[in-house]
């Protein structure tokens, strides 16, 4: 059925208990400072639409992984979907 015509369009639910993620909701978050020729100046407060690429920009825009923090945030949720851990 179509809405010109009058009826109601059938819309196909997720399943109970699925969670989607909405896109363009991927942030970066750091309390050291984020160089690299992959971050755009406006890093901590662009969001991301993909979350492998939030990730690697965010790894890239570390200058020593081992020593600083880096946080990928999925904004909506405010779940850490990725965090480096400094082991010294």
């Amino acid at each position: 059925m179509t809405p010109s015509q009058g009826k109601p369009t059938m819309v196909a639910k997720p399943q109970e208990g699925t969670f989607t993620m909405t896109p363009a909701q991927y942030r970066i978050e750091s309390r050291s400072t984020l160089r690299g020729s992959l971050l755009p100046p406006t890093a901590l407060s662009q969001l991301y639409t993909d979350r492998s690429l939030a990730v690697a920009v965010a790894v890239k825009s570390l200058a020593d992984p081992t020593c600083q923090e880096v946080r990928v945030v999925h904004v909506p949720s405010g779940e850490v979907v990725f965090q480096t851990a400094p082991t010294h």
